[in-house]
């Protein structure tokens, strides 16, 4: 009825934009090893990590992303901080923030 509904424009609420959101991330990297990685790691079973993926289990979804992020993340700032040891570069950062940056990623690990 488009005469009658001529005036009205559809969108999407915020949770279903962050829902397709989640959708694109697994269509672009579910193959690449995301899924892999949280079904290997034996946090989510292989059919809940395809239905996560797919934008599904929202909450799931946002939680596992979440911990995959902050894994790696600190992944990369201990392979930063060992490149800086390495290649004496650890001097140019001042004191109180590597030390900080140390204890933060050091807390990650145990």
């Amino acid at each position: 009825m488009p005469e009658v509904f001529q005036s009205h424009i559809l969108r999407l609420g915020g949770f279903h934009t962050l829902s397709c959101f989640i959708a694109c991330i697994g269509k672009l990297w579910a193959y690449g090893g995301l899924r892999d990685l949280m079904v290997d790691s034996g946090v989510y079973a292989g059919c809940t990590v395809d239905q996560m993926l797919l934008g599904k289990q929202f909450n799931r979804s946002v939680r596992g992303l979440t911990l995959i992020y902050e894994a790696l993340r600190s992944l990369w700032f201990a392979s930063f901080f060992r490149w800086c040891e390495e290649n004496y570069g650890i001097g140019a950062i001042p004191k109180g923030c590597m030390g900080d940056a140390v204890q933060m990623s050091s807390k990650v690990f145990r």
